[in-house]
């Protein structure tokens, strides 16, 4: 089939697991993690050796790691294919927005971050002045 799933146990337990796709000769590795507790014996790349071996005796030609430039994918490989993502808005106001929104995220997020600090000073300064202090009450 086209479902892979490789599981690492200790004495009944699972360690370390990975998952991907194969289709057309290729393995797609998409998710993989460890019990961290065991991260001294490198479950990743044991997990990741067995997946190889495996995928190698059945004559699979590439191991894609997918997105992501994490320094264990570099271990394991010399070259690197370029990801390219695409976004598809619809035609209503919702999606313009978004797309406008995704376009200017690295200017909008800083200024958004800094309307909302003044914000919270500005309420903060506010609560003070117009809470009453408890030591200001006479009974």
């Amino acid at each position: 089939g086209w479902f892979r799933l490789y599981l690492l146990e200790h004495q009944d337990k699972i360690i370390c697991a990975l998952y991907g796709f194969l289709f057309n000769n290729s393995f797609y590795a998409y998710q993989s993690g460890f019990d961290p507790s065991w991260s001294k014996y490198s479950p990743g790349s044991v997990i990741i050796h067995i997946a190889l071996e495996d995928l190698r005796e059945e004559k699979v030609r590439d191991f894609d790691f997918l997105g992501g430039k994490s320094s264990y994918k570099q271990y394991w490989s010399e070259t690197t294919r370029r990801m390219n993502n695409y976004l598809i808005y619809g035609n209503t106001w919702l999606s313009r927005a978004e797309y406008i929104f995704n376009k200017n995220r690295t200017v909008i997020i800083p200024y958004l971050k800094q309307v909302f600090s003044l914000l919270i000073s500005l309420h903060n300064f506010f609560v003070r002045i117009i809470t009453p202090s408890s030591r200001n009450h006479t009974s």
